[in-house]
């Protein structure tokens, strides 16, 4: 067969009546056939007898509808895919023997493509139309493109088999009750009751359909009572109903370590148990530069509102936080922190702590005797003194003064307290354990307590708004107790609290006497105080040392 110097297009017919493949020859050059017409020039065998070349016009009329309806038929599958699956098809069909052809002349053309292309090793290309149109774009050149012959345009798409993945426990699968298909109200559900101010335990439960009998037999279980029945606005309770819409299950978290169950056992009868999960301990070391104050340079330190109180509980006696402090002071505190999986959750009691100025350095450590927790110096002296230095959370608006303008009366009038400015109704405390000897109207005072420590020593609180209705003469108050809030009663130029302190019945500056100290470790206490102290100066010079050696990093 002659060859074109240009590139020559081969044409794959496939008669899917005949299932018979015809390969024609469309030359670029030369495209007339013979006595001169447009026909394409066959290279069967016998072509120049009238009766072949009408034989093969109706063959090729035939593949051209064909091929047609094959490119519009495929023109909805994307090329890639199309090309991955039929490169899987031709090695399937290659080994499939001919089938019988019905003609001896399409027989013969299906023997010469064979031997003309031998190009078996090739993966033949199926281009698809995509755009829908008839545009005809240029087609591979002769001898890129085998032949191949396929029964069906399935067979050329065969499905891609897919890889079994390993399943480690798969779930097993469960029929669905036809009354509960589709019905989400009815699956098993988990409801959180937040109560509110009216609700009841009987209430609750009501609503989620428990029977009176099923409610009593809840209510009357002794972790139920204790836990459970005495429920308050805020508090949260999880329930669990199971597909029928009947409880099966209530949980109450009391707290971070204790969390209640109750549970519908198989017989229906109600069963408690109070699950007790203690939390994860560990000590940790703060260290505050304090700049301004305790309160913002401890937040600024990620210490908690919590623990910034009490480090100022403790230091009371020893350092006025409101006039004492200096820039470059230092404040370290040894603490418990507890952690629940893994988070903390909460600060514990503080074991240790040291604040150093430039004058003077304190220390103070946590020791208990019998059930009481106090904190004492290394010395096993209380750090708690008999009073405290202000009874009251305020600022001074009025120091102790002799010799002082009275604001009111405009004349020189001793003053012989301190006043403290704070709104109405602040509470004011106790300094210290002892029994009232007067709560009353005193004149220009207004309302008034006056309390007896002791022998010796005895304060007042004047100007107050009123007094806790428990208060009287004769009553025993501790140090701290709340005895009465600040008012204006009496001559007062606004609400405040006057606040004197007496020794033998002498006024005293109660910013400067020297307050009496508390009580100290008896000797049998004392032993077993310093061998606590020593381990804390250990775990503190431990953590101290490993708090320098990340700064330095």
């Amino acid at each position: 067969m002659a060859q074109n110097n240009k590139r020559q297009n081969n044409l794959v017919l496939v008669d899917y009546k005949n299932t018979t493949i015809i390969d024609t020859d469309y030359s670029a050059t030369d495209t007339t056939g013979k006595n001169g017409s447009s026909e394409p020039r066959s290279r069967l065998p016998g072509t120049g007898s009238s009766q072949g070349n009408g034989r093969i016009r109706k063959v090729l009329m035939l593949g051209v509808v064909v091929i047609t309806g094959t490119l519009i038929f495929n023109s909805l599958w994307s090329d890639n895919s199309t090309e991955s699956n039929t490169t899987s098809h031709v090695e399937g069909t290659q080994q499939q023997p001919q089938p019988k052809a019905a003609k001896q002349s399409t027989t013969d053309v299906t023997s010469e493509v064979a031997v003309d292309t031998q190009v078996a090793a090739v993966t033949p290309n199926f281009i698809f139309n995509s755009h829908n149109n008839t545009t005809q774009g240029e087609m591979p050149a002769q001898g890129e493109v085998p032949l191949v012959e396929v029964e069906s345009i399935d067979d050329a798409m065969p499905a891609v088999a897919l890889e079994d993945e390993a399943v480690d426990n798969p779930a097993p699968l469960v029929v669905a009750d036809a009354e509960l298909a589709n019905d989400y109200t009815r699956e098993p559900s988990q409801i959180l009751l937040k109560v509110v101010k009216g609700d009841t335990l009987s209430g609750l439960l009501s609503k989620q359909g428990l029977t009176h009998s099923e409610i009593a037999s809840i209510t009357t279980l002794p972790e139920v009572e204790k836990y459970l029945v005495n429920i308050r606005p805020g508090q949260e309770i999880e329930v669990n109903l199971d597909a029928n819409r009947r409880l099966t299950n209530i949980k109450r978290v009391i707290n971070l370590e204790k969390t209640l169950h109750v549970e519908r056992q198989p017989d229906n009868i109600f069963s408690a148990q109070l699950e007790l999960k203690p939390l994860d301990k560990n000590l940790q070391l703060a260290e505050v530069n304090l700049k301004s104050s305790l309160y913002l340079d401890g937040a600024n330190a990620n210490l908690s509102e919590s623990m910034i109180m009490d480090l100022h509980s403790i230091f009371q006696w020893s350092v006025d936080f409101k006039r004492d402090v200096r820039a470059g002071d230092q404040l370290a505190v040894l603490y418990e922190a507890f952690y629940k999986d893994g988070k903390k959750v909460m600060d514990g009691n503080i074991l240790a702590a040291e604040y150093r100025s430039s004058a003077d350095t304190h220390r103070a450590y946590r020791h208990k005797v019998g059930d009481k927790a106090s904190y004492y110096d290394p010395t096993g002296q209380s750090l708690q003194k008999r009073f405290l230095r202000n009874p009251i959370k305020a600022r001074i608006t009025s120091k102790f003064n002799l010799k002082r303008k009275h604001p009111i009366l405009h004349t020189i009038r001793a003053h012989k307290g301190v006043d403290y400015g704070a709104p109405t109704g602040t509470p004011v405390h106790s300094a210290g354990d002892g029994r009232v000897i007067f709560a009353g109207v005193k004149g220009g005072y207004g309302n008034t307590v006056e309390i007896q420590h002791g022998k010796r020593y005895t304060t007042l609180y004047a100007h107050l708004n009123k007094f806790p209705e428990n208060l009287k003469k004769g009553s025993r108050v501790s140090q701290g107790d709340v005895v009465g809030f600040v008012g204006s009663t009496g001559q007062a130029t606004g609400p405040h609290l006057h606040y004197e302190f007496r020794v033998d019945g002498k006024h005293h500056d109660p910013q400067k006497v020297k307050l009496p100290g508390g009580h100290p470790l008896v000797d049998s206490e004392l032993l077993a105080f310093k061998q606590s102290i020593r381990s804390l100066d250990a775990r503190f010079a431990s953590l101290r040392s490993e708090s320098d050696t990340l700064a330095m990093r």
